[in-house]
């Protein structure tokens, strides 16, 4: 009877270790930034994504430590996979959902209290041998945003 209990025991501890830090959901959210949601719709653009007709890419704005933000493309599977001890939350820019990824909570968007379910996402992942487009964006005023780096690949169309 006790080694059952210990078996029962383990297995749910099992159980809760593998779905400890798992995203399956995400919050809507917007960016109280004129200046960034101006230069983010700028840059995404269907012209700039090669897998336009890809339900699987998504893009998505991930937040950097020295307080610029990362634009590019990936596979929602794989930014779960990938998100550590990040946020994530979901906008639209532009009618394309995007992503955005940040290690802390702050007053640069608000949360609108809507979520996103992605659990059919968070078991699946890709080997991904393709190059992504990305711009690098700062602050590059009081209240302006530029891109500091980029790097754009052509399609093959």
């Amino acid at each position: 009877m006790m080694i059952g209990r210990i078996y029962i025991l383990i297995f749910v501890l099992m159980i809760s270790c593998l779905s400890f830090g798992q995203v399956d959901r995400s919050e809507l959210i917007t960016f109280k930034n004129k200046y960034f949601v101006e230069l983010v719709q700028q840059v995404i653009k269907s012209k700039h994504n090669c897998n336009k007709n890809s339900s699987n890419h998504n893009w998505y704005i991930e937040s950097q430590q020295d307080g610029s933000y990362l634009i590019s493309i990936n596979r929602i599977s794989n930014l779960l996979h990938t998100l550590g001890n990040k946020q994530l939350y979901t906008t639209i820019i532009n009618n394309q959902i995007v992503f955005f990824i940040t290690q802390k909570e702050n007053n640069f968007f608000s949360k609108k209290g809507y979520f996103i379910d992605l659990n059919n996402y968070k078991d699946s992942e890709y080997v991904l041998f393709e190059d992504f487009s990305y711009w690098l964006v700062a602050k590059s005023k009081k209240h302006d945003f530029a891109i500091k780096n980029e790097k754009t690949f052509k399609c093959n169309d």
